[in-house]
Order: structure tokens, then C-alpha cells, then sequence
């Protein structure tokens, strides 16, 4: 019996507040019907109303999910790739710190005059084995030296911290009348192109001049310099994606998980409450 009180109690109060707002539980056939409507088809709009809020919030969830993975995947790019840019550095480091400049044979330049059947004659600077490997080693530590001033110009837009590396690794520019006495023509953004003939007549003619040039005290160490400040920098050359969306990003990430279910409870009761008071 108590059950069945309640149930007619709280169908009375529903009715009273249905009235007093110019509606009909059920319907009206009286004249007014064209004015009433059935409390319950107002509820069902305001649901509707309530789930076309919630889908809008959806969306701008979604898209705050596809932007973090993307910028994610961005910064695993980068890091990836500068990961490789600076191994591969360290190792032409490496292996330019083990070039002995003197040691390079007894003829270490040669040229040799070929005839063709024409009688059009070619001369061939050739190289001893020791001339060729020096050679070999600065132009591979050249390249990739030439990668990383590559790589941080490329990303110099993304924040001034990566802006400041991009002017680290392109200082070559500095020095550039000093390396092309050797051969190593620097361009303006940094990056070198080595003249292979007049680098090994540098070599024969002033062994300590080329290694004071490109050796531990020249170019080899500020780039082993450039490359630890590099390293170490890392975790905070990529901006924050907060940092780079802000206030925007905040607001957007209030659309996850279980507040989208308070949320939706909240707009479908809201919209219900403001209907009838």
C-alpha cells in the first residue's frame, strides 16, 4: 500500500507541476491542445537537445585526441630522427680524432695522363691509399655535420630554443675564410662543401695547419661540443603541446572520460529544469 501512496503522490505532484505550467500529462482534446504540449514530449526534446550538446562535445574531444596523437607522433619523429643525426655524428667524431694528417705515403698526390683513340688526352689526380682514406673520413664527417645543420634549420621555426640550436650548428659561417684555406667552402646556411684536391695539397703542404683547422682544437671539437649541448638540450627542445595550444587544449580536455556521462546527466536534467521552472 505505502508503494502504491507514493506512486500516486509523486503522479499528482508531476500533474500539479505539469499544469501550472500550461501542460497536460497525457494531452489535451481541449481547445488549448493546440497550446499544451505532453510534458513528456517536452522531456523528450529537452533529451534531444541535451544529446545535440553532447555530440558537439564529443567532436571537440575527439579532436583534442587526434591533435595530442599527432603532435605525440611528431615529437617521436623528431626525437627519433635526431637520435640518428648525432650518432652518426659522434661516430665521423670519432673517427676524426684518429686521423693522423702526416701519415699519408711517400706520393701521396699523383696524376696520371690517359689518351683516348682520338688523341684527346685526360689527366687523373689520383691518391694514395693513406691520401684517400683522410680524404674519406673528413667528407663523411662533413656529411654529417652537413645533416645535422640540415636538421636543426629545419625545425628552427618550431621554438627559439630549436632556433638557438639551428644557430649553433651553422657557426661554420664564422670561420668560413679560415676553412676555405683548406678547401671547405662554407655556405650561409652553415653547411660545407669540401674541394677534395685543394684539401690534400693543403695536407702535403702544411699537415699542422689542417689539424689545427679541422682537429680536436677546430672543427672536429665545436662539433663535439655542438653535439653534447645538443644531447643534453633534447628533452626540451620540443615545446609542450600546452605550451603550444594553451588555454585552448585545457578547455578541451574537460570533455574525456567519465565527466562526458556527468556532463550528459547534467544537460538532459538541466534542460528539463529550465522548461518547467
Amino acid at each position: 500500500m505505502a508503494s502504491i501512496s507514493s506512486s500516486i503522490n509523486n503522479t499528482y505532484m508531476l500533474y500539479k507541476m505539469a499544469q501550472n505550467n500550461g501542460m497536460s500529462l497525457f494531452g489535451s482534446t481541449s481547445s488549448k491542445s493546440s497550446q499544451t504540449n505532453s510534458i513528456w514530449d517536452s522531456y523528450y526534446g529537452s533529451a534531444s537537445s541535451a544529446a545535440s550538446t553532447m555530440s558537439g562535445l564529443a567532436s571537440i574531444n575527439s579532436s583534442r585526441a587526434e591533435l595530442v596523437s599527432s603532435y605525440d607522433s611528431a615529437v617521436k619523429v623528431f626525437n627519433a630522427d635526431m637520435g640518428s643525426a648525432m650518432k652518426d655524428l659522434r661516430s665521423s667524431i670519432s673517427a676524426m680524432k684518429g686521423l693522423d694528417y702526416k701519415a699519408v705515403g711517400e706520393n701521396p698526390i699523383s696524376t696520371v695522363t690517359s689518351t683516348a683513340e682520338d688523341g684527346t688526352e685526360t689527366t687523373t689526380t689520383k691518391y694514395s691509399k693513406e691520401m684517400q682514406e683522410v680524404l674519406d673520413t673528413v667528407k663523411g664527417f662533413v656529411d654529417d655535420y652537413n645533416t645535422a645543420v640540415d636538421f636543426f634549420g629545419d625545425y628552427s621555426d618550431v621554438s627559439k630554443k630549436l632556433s638557438r640550436m639551428s644557430s649553433v650548428f651553422s657557426d661554420a659561417t664564422a670561420r668560413a675564410d679560415t676553412y676555405a684555406t683548406i678547401g671547405l667552402n662554407v655556405a650561409k646556411d652553415g653547411t660545407i662543401e669540401v674541394d677534395e684536391e685543394k684539401l690534400a695539397n693543403a695536407i702535403v703542404k702544411s699537415p699542422g695547419k689542417v689539424e689545427g683547422i679541422l682537429g680536436r682544437d677546430g672543427l672536429t671539437g665545436k662539433a663535439e661540443d655542438h653535439v653534447q649541448f645538443a644531447e643534453g638540450q633534447q628533452s626540451r627542445l620540443f615545446p609542450s603541446i600546452n605550451s603550444m595550444f594553451g588555454d585552448q587544449l585545457n578547455q578541451a580536455s574537460v570533455y574525456t572520460g567519465k565527466s562526458m556521462v556527468q556532463m550528459s546527466n547534467f544537460a538532459t536534467v538541466g534542460n528539463l529544469v529550465n522548461m518547467m521552472f
